[in-house]
């Protein structure tokens, strides 16, 4: 069987140059002016996967067939990963294993190896893909919470993955809280689109530490392993970071988080 799939190269023809939204944020990492922009997200849903691959000209497959046929592939990957494989994703990148978290033993054995997880890296094909996207700005940060990194102190780490009922520092800006509706919320997330669930929101246990740049909080007990939540940040406390304002504003993490297993394995 060929080692390389050049064969099933397509390029996607547009009817104009292809543009991506940005915000623009303070770096909240620096004591300077500088910024970073945040590129807006508009995810791809299987459906709109196989549209696209519709408006190639002669495809032998129907829709149904080819969903049949994706969700095949889809079976293949996760067999090869629980065999512990690397998958090369049709030259887009490599889904491959990682432990997730550091070893504390000086004398480590297999059971003080930290979970496992799902890293990717992007091949040089699917960057080249987005060379030529021009770049628009949508908007100036207008000071809401920025939630750019967090530190699980279990782990001693920066992740999403955080140790069940743990202490997280929830690292950004604009994130002192104050006001009567202010706080900080575990959202589960709804699908892959960035969406969540604003009606069951759970609040974190404790807030430990409450600054500008850095929150610190204690994780409730009742979130469950292996779901997904975005952090959602309330507060109208204003840019100075100590002025209370009449405005609460909201920031929402831009990933998913998740909740590692309490144990090791049973085996």
């Amino acid at each position: 069987m060929a080692q390389n799939i050049s064969n099933l190269n397509y390029t996607a023809k547009t009817s104009s140059k292809p543009k991506v939204d940005v915000s623009i944020h303070k770096n909240p990492l620096t004591n300077n002016e500088s910024s970073y922009a945040k590129v807006v997200r508009d995810t791809s849903l299987p459906a709109d996967l196989i549209a696209t691959v519709k408006e190639k000209e002669n495809v032998p497959l129907d829709a149904a067939s080819l969903l049949y046929t994706a969700t095949l592939f889809k079976e293949a990957c996760v067999k090869l990963l629980k065999q512990g494989r690397a998958v090369n994703l049709f030259d887009m990148g490599i889904l491959y294993l990682t432990a997730n978290g550091s070893i504390k033993t000086e004398t480590p054995t297999a059971s003080d190896v930290p979970d496992l997880s799902i890293g990717f890296t992007p091949s040089s094909f699917a960057k080249d893909a987005v060379k030529d996207i021009d770049v628009r700005v949508s908007g100036i940060s207008n000071n809401s919470p920025v939630l750019a990194e967090f530190f699980d102190y279990d782990k001693s780490e920066y992740t999403t993955e955080f140790s069940a009922s743990g202490i997280v520092d929830i690292q950004g800006s604009f994130l002192k809280l104050g006001g009567e509706d202010s706080g900080v919320w575990l959202a589960q997330a709804t699908g892959d689109t960035g969406g969540y669930d604003s009606s069951s929101m759970i609040p974190v246990a404790k807030v430990v530490r409450n600054r500008p740049k850095c929150l610190t909080v204690k994780l409730p007990d009742t979130l469950q392993e292996g779901k997904k939540y975005y952090i959602v940040v309330r507060t109208s406390i204003g840019k100075n970071g100590s002025k209370q304002t009449k405005t609460i504003r909201e920031g929402v993490s831009d990933v998913a988080v998740s909740i590692a297993s309490s144990g090791g394995s049973s085996d």
